[in-house]
């Protein structure tokens, strides 16, 4: 079977797929989208921007035009101060430009896609490849960076859509070391954008997060109050051979969770764009869209921001990773889903079974074995 082009929500897309999951890859910015298989029908757990019939917005960003799904981020956010000369797009080249075309491997169920891109003007290619093996409801990532030398902010950025019902939603992930509020908010009233959170603080439980109004706010749960854009940094522990995040949404009936060595992702980053977002294409109406976000970086501030000393940094969690130009570096990512009930509590632990099983044990009592192979992460 060889890959194939669609128009998949008006984006041209590579697409393969096998019994377990059909995948979606965006030419433009390699924006990753998938439906899984299961008895109760597929299961999409990913938001596409419903701009996406409409006219291109003037003046924005080409990741905005085709927003959708998981897509790397090299660097990871955005700052207008350039760094040797050079000053990147949101989220850079690898989530904006055209991927090319290398070859689409398949064997049995299993289907590797590989697409390339160049780093221009930094030195460098990015290799993309996305795997899913049969029998598998999961898909493999892995970023392989290549010629390119110097500390860069980096990561995965899976946009996540909930139904718009407070709290419906659970999140759950490896316990953080630590937990922070941006340092500046999203956006004021004056600039269309509303926030909630209180700036520039540490939190030890994201069932009490600090609010502007002196109370706090639950982050185990989503959506949180509708009319806000707000976004915490957590940071992974290292000592883990690997961590997970995962939302699990009742209404939908849906597990989504993900996995990752922690010696390369630092830290898992909660984007809240629930409403609070006045500014197009947003225009006040993506609602209950939760970035799930592993990266390494300074929230989202950018390359500089996140070289320089800033307030993560100084507490000596990693803001960058340091890249070789004479040796690749590889960023690998699993994510997957396995569908629940409306009773579903929540995730305490997913844990290795064997070298191609893991074990998602619930909070209710619940236990899903589900075929991965964890030692794809090193």
């Amino acid at each position: 079977m060889g890959v194939f082009t669609t128009v998949h929500y008006g984006r041209p897309s590579y697409t393969f797929k096998n019994e377990n999951v059909e995948v979606f890859v965006s030419i433009h910015g390699g924006h990753f989208t998938a439906a899984y298989n299961s008895k109760k029908g597929p299961l999409n757990p990913y938001f596409v921007g419903p701009w996406w019939e409409e006219k291109p917005y003037l003046d924005v960003d080409p990741i905005l035009q085709g927003m959708r799904g998981d897509y790397f981020c090299f660097p990871f956010g955005a700052s207008p101060n350039p760094v040797g000369g050079v000053t990147y797009q949101v989220h850079g080249r690898t989530a904006n430009e055209c991927w090319d075309f290398v070859r689409l491997d398949s064997e049995g169920g299993d289907r590797r896609l590989v697409l390339s891109l160049d780093l221009a003007p930094d030195r460098g290619t990015v290799q993309k490849e996305i795997a899913i093996r049969g029998g598998e409801p999961v898909v493999y990532t892995k970023h392989i960076v290549r010629g390119f030398g110097g500390g860069m902010p980096f990561g995965h950025h899976p946009n996540l859509q909930c139904t718009d019902k407070q709290g419906v939603a659970i999140i759950d992930l490896t316990p953080p070391l630590a937990g922070f509020t941006a340092p500046f908010t999203l956006g004021k009233p004056e600039a269309k954008g509303y926030f909630l959170l209180k700036p520039g603080q540490q939190f030890k439980d994201r069932a009490k997060v600090p609010t502007v109004y002196g109370d706090t706010v639950d982050l185990n749960y989503y959506p949180m109050p509708k009319g806000y854009e707000d976004a915490v940094l957590l940071i992974s522990d290292p000592g883990k051979e690997y961590v997970f995040s995962s939302l699990a949404e009742r209404e939908k009936g849906f597990l989504y969770f993900h996995l990752k060595d922690p010696k390369i992702i630092a830290a898992t980053l909660l984007w809240m764009p629930h409403g609070g977002n006045y500014n197009p294409p947003f225009n006040g109406r993506v609602a209950g869209v939760l970035g799930l976000e592993e990266v390494t970086g300074n929230f989202f501030y950018g390359r500089k921001e996140s070289i320089e000393g800033n307030p993560i940094s100084a507490l000596g969690y990693p803001t960058v990773l340091n890249f070789d130009e004479k040796k690749p570096t590889e960023v690998k990512f699993i994510s997957g889903v396995v569908p629940i009930e409306k009773s579903f509590q929540g995730v305490r632990d997913i844990v290795r079974k064997g070298d191609r099983e893991i074990s998602i044990i619930g909070r209710g009592g619940e236990r899903f074995d589900v075929p991965c192979r964890v030692d794809f992460l090193h």
